[in-house]
């Protein structure tokens, strides 16, 4: 970096005499990155953290925390102590914690860095006695999985006084909840329970994402749920926390929002670790900023081939994005491998051999073991979460020093790495990232406490020109820009188009011909009045005899027979469908029913539901093959099926095998499923009670869910399932009478580190 003691002293005094925070902050995490220096001159670092106030960087040092030079900094050092005195704050958090404690309902906004969601854990600790139902609702599973993971830590330290959960239920005594918007809604719709504290994580993700052919989608419009929930919680009596990065800025429709619920906006704008913005579009740039004449380095190559040369360049922990799984696979490909599996840890060697054990059998071998044999993580959606869990722990750890990343990395999850390589600003489908996914995602880079330097890495000048435009011009919120049916039933009228209220017009004139109220409606929070009143009018054209029928189908959904539980999805499923209720499934995935009208869901349901997850890979990979033969001897078009999304050159593609069936488990059972069961049960319940059927209907929506996503597992295993511990490692605990004398090494391992939290 070229620093010298003389410009660091006269800069020291400069910033301090203008109390130039920002640039105190970035000397000094210019200081910490330049190891040589840094260990030359811990005078000049000791002298910026007391001026600045910023002892929160003393965890970059922490064999090396100084005695305090006087009494007063002494004093003054142990005000930025945290409750349990094991970490220290800076200035800008601690008086954060000082705006969140004077004011009942606040949004936050500040960068990645800040420390936000440890902040909120600190208020928690400073009144655990008076608060007893903590609610944190994140936008993803994903990031549920990062935020249960850190308040279960939380929780052993104050000795395990909450019932953590991700379930939406309640235990007795004190309970934090951990919910996604469809979770919570199906809380609300079940109990409409109060909460002491509710924290909204990511609130920005209320600003669609989704372009306009899927923004109806009941399940993939989750900002919509998002902007409802942002509304609920706003009209609660508790204390309210919006957290989000980078939005400082709000367009009309916000500042009306915080205004009617009298909601504080709070900006900091310190960012703790400095950020350098590098475009590496071709073979110029290739050389200015990694100081290699490379050859063959060009601007036409795929961002993938950019990757994985600019890589090899890069010393420390590095995140790589792509668009989609099959560019990890293409990335693993093209990287040499950076490790020697003869000396690594007895725990990564054991991990390992599970997923040799576990995940691969005849010639069928999962990307995500031949990455870690070469060094690289893969971290995307469709994958166990343990799975996820445990190469995030080996990139931090440094065992690995390459993690190959889609979206769902994205969205909150922390990693020690101090370069990110962005090779595209698009996710999934094609549908450009807002500014604020863009700025969250680089911010990925660096982390406090660790590496006090991040360096963004992009392979587009389209990208580079975008972020530093979203940097320079701090961002807003826009929830407004795109709304869904789902959307215009929340949106006071004088804020609706000529169409939008035509629309909402219709729906209420439907709703009052069935004499149903807005109180009525109030169920299948999910949903948009328009699904729920195709199923109440599918309903009324029945005959009231059908109706007991119905209620024995809905009963044997939480039958222990697998073969009533698909009878009954089907059933509902068909009624779904005949009612006009558009079942979708996400692009690339297993429609619910296949052209001759199979329903597929069920089928694959069957198979996820029975055995260990190799007899489901082998069985799913038999079925597949078996439909696949069938249609070419029937001359049916494979083109144009379901199955045309498995096949490579006649076989099933390995890596589509694995990536759809992970992707099956969390997106179908774990979600579509419960979700449009819910909904059909809820909207039945409603129809016997306003026609005054006399059998008796009160079903648990939850309870119901919950046996669906969970496949009827006893109580005492559900915590289990939260952690993310697979039901084949499950059903071997419970075989070995609740010991772990079935389960290999890997697996005690990580067993013994969920009690060591949990107890």
């Amino acid at each position: 970096m070229g620093l010298n003691r003389f410009d660091v002293i006269k800069e020291i005094n400069l910033y301090s005499s203008e109390n130039n925070k920002k640039g105190l902050i970035q000397l000094l995490c210019a200081l910490l990155d330049d190891e040589s220096f840094k260990n030359d001159n811990m005078d000049l670092v000791y002298i910026i953290i007391s001026i600045g106030e910023l002892y929160g960087y003393y965890s970059y040092i922490k064999d090396r925390i100084p005695e305090p030079f006087d009494y007063s900094e002494s004093i003054r050092r142990n005000m930025y102590k945290s409750f349990d005195n094991s970490i220290y704050y800076n200035s800008g958090q601690l008086s954060l914690l000082k705006e969140i404690e004077d004011n009942q309902k606040v949004f936050i906004s500040a960068p990645t860095t800040f420390g936000k969601t440890k902040l909120v854990l600190e208020y928690i600790s400073l009144h655990k006695d008076s608060l007893f139902n903590i609610l944190f609702i994140v936008p993803t599973n994903s990031l549920s999985e990062e935020i249960y993971i850190k308040i279960l830590k939380y929780n052993r330290s104050v000795n395990n006084i909450y019932q953590v959960s991700t379930n939406p239920k309640f235990n007795s005594g004190k309970n934090i909840l951990i919910l996604t918007p469809e979770k919570y809604l199906l809380l609300l719709e079940s109990k409409n329970p109060s909460f002491d504290l509710y924290v909204m994580d990511e609130s920005y993700k209320i600003e669609e994402e989704q372009d306009a052919s899927e923004k109806d989608d009941p399940l993939n419009t989750r900002s919509s749920k998002f902007r409802r929930i942002m509304d609920t919680i706003a009209r609660k009596d508790g204390k309210v926390i919006y957290l989000s990065p980078y939005t400082y800025n709000a367009d009309d429709s916000m500042k009306r929002f915080f205004s009617k619920y009298n909601i504080v906006k709070i900006d900091r704008k310190d960012n703790y670790v400095n950020k350098e913005i590098f475009r590496i579009e071709g073979s110029a740039d290739f050389k200015q900023q990694l100081n290699n004449d490379v050859i063959g380095f060009t601007k036409m190559m795929s961002g993938v081939d950019k990757a994985s040369r600019i890589i090899k360049e890069l010393k420390s922990n590095t995140i790589v994005y792509v668009r989609y799984p099959s560019e990890a696979l293409s990335f693993i490909a093209k990287c040499e491998s950076s490790i020697d599996l003869n000396n690594i840890s007895p725990r990564f060697r054991d991990f390992i051999k599970h997923i040799e054990l576990n995940y691969e059998f005849d010639d069928s071998k999962w990307y995500i073991l031949d990455g870690l044999k070469k060094g690289i993580g893969v971290y995307v959606s469709p994958m166990p979460r343990y799975i996820k869990r445990e190469i995030i722990n080996l990139f931090n750890n440094e065992e690995i020093n390459k993690l190959v990343v889609t979206s769902a990395f994205a969205e909150g999850v922390n990693s020690s790495a101090k370069n990110i390589i962005i090779t595209n600003d698009i996710v999934g489908g094609n549908i450009k990232m807002t500014p604020l996914d863009l700025l969250n995602l680089s911010g990925r880079a660096g982390r406090f406490g660790i590496h006090s330097q991040g360096n963004v890495y992009t392979v587009k000048n389209e990208v580079y020109t975008r972020i530093n435009d979203c940097i320079a011009n701090d961002d807003s919120i826009r929830p407004d820009q795109c709304r869904s049916i789902y959307d215009i039933e929340m949106i006071d009228d004088e804020y609706l188009n000529g169409q939008e209220m035509t629309k909402k017009n219709e729906l209420e004139e439907i709703q009052q011909a069935y004499e149903l109220t807005n109180d009525d409606l109030n169920i299948a929070l999910s949903i948009s009045k328009e699904d729920k009143l195709k199923l109440y009018s599918y309903f009324s054209s029945l005959n009231e005899e059908d109706f007991p029928e119905r209620k024995q189908v809905i009963s044997n959904i939480s039958s222990e027979e697998k073969s009533k539980i698909i009878e009954s999805m089907e059933y509902i499923f068909k009624e779904l469908h005949n009612a006009g209720v558009e079942i979708r499934s996400e692009r690339g995935t297993v429609p619910a029913f296949s052209n001759n009208n199979t329903f597929l869901w069920g089928k694959f349901y069957g198979i996820h539901s029975s055995g260990n997850i190799k007899e489901i890979l082998k069985n799913r990979k038999n079925y597949i093959q078996r439909e696949y033969n069938r249609m070419v001897q029937e001359h049916i078009n494979v083109k144009d099926s379901w199955i045309d999304e498995f096949i490579s050159n006649g076989i099933v593609d390995n890596f589509k095998l694995y990536n759809q069936a992970f992707k099956f488990i969390s997106n179908i059972i774990e979600y579509r499923i419960p979700f449009y069961i819910g909904f059909y049960i809820s909207m039945y319940q409603l129809y016997c009670m306003k026609n005054n059927y006399n059998e008796t209907v009160d079903y648990d929506i939850v309870e119901i869910s919950n046996s669906l996503e969970n496949k009827n597992l006893e109580e005492q295993y559900n915590k289990l399932l939260e952690y993310g511990f697979s039901l084949d490692m499950i059903n071997r605990i419970k075989e070995g009478n609740n010991t772990i004398d079935l389960l290999d090494d890997y697996e005690k391992t990580i067993y013994q580190e969920y009690i060591g939290l949990v107890e």
